[in-house]
């Protein structure tokens, strides 16, 4: 063997050495790429099923406040659910599973009643009920009008809603932060 074809064996070696460190080192960014996107894709995910849901218990919370007969007081004030994958025997401490393993939702709903349910002066809708009228007919709120003695009947609802969930990823569910999205609505009713 010669000198000279030990120094080509030598570069050729060291070319390949090269060569796989530089794709060992892109490969590496690529699958973290990969997984930084897949990440933002069940983050974006999550946030979505969440809109989803609050949208969906805006709903059955107008129809619920509908059904109810505001004249006798019976409004509804608060509707909680946990939304979870398991099975309904389960589900009665769905919320402490969705806090320890993020699998799940749990909505939250306030409903807030403006106005008067009858059109009388002095009768509110429910207890909590804001911005009605006062003892002497003033015009306190969307109920009174010019005519003391005939108030238009008005009732109008405020429904927040809060869905809240734990990202499954977090190293430590347990004891990562919740994840909060609020959705508020005005629907008369």
């Amino acid at each position: 063997m010669t000198h000279t074809s030990i120094k080509r064996n030598a570069f050729s070696m060291v070319t390949a050495m090269v060569v796989i460190v530089l794709l060992s080192l892109l490969g590496g960014f690529v699958l973290s790429l990969s997984s930084s996107s897949a990440k933002q894709t069940h983050a974006q995910y999550r946030k979505e099923q969440a809109m989803a849901l609050a949208q969906s218990y805006t709903e059955a919370a107008i129809l619920v406040a509908l059904k109810r007969d505001r004249a006798l007081n019976n409004c509804i004030q608060n509707i909680t659910g946990d939304i979870t994958t398991l099975e309904p025997a389960v589900a009665a401490g769905a919320t402490a599973i969705i806090a320890t393993t993020g699998q799940g939702y749990h909505v939250d709903v306030n409903i807030s009643y403006i106005g008067n349910s009858t059109g009388e002066v002095n009768n509110t809708v429910c207890p909590g009920g804001i911005l009605n009228v006062d003892g002497a007919g003033g015009f306190l709120d969307f109920n009174a009008s010019f005519d003391i003695a005939a108030p238009i009947a008005s009732v109008n609802i405020i429904v927040d809603v809060f869905v809240r969930y734990k990202d499954p990823l977090a190293p430590n569910v347990a004891a990562s932060p919740w994840i909060t999205f609020h959705r508020r609505s005005l629907q008369k009713i």
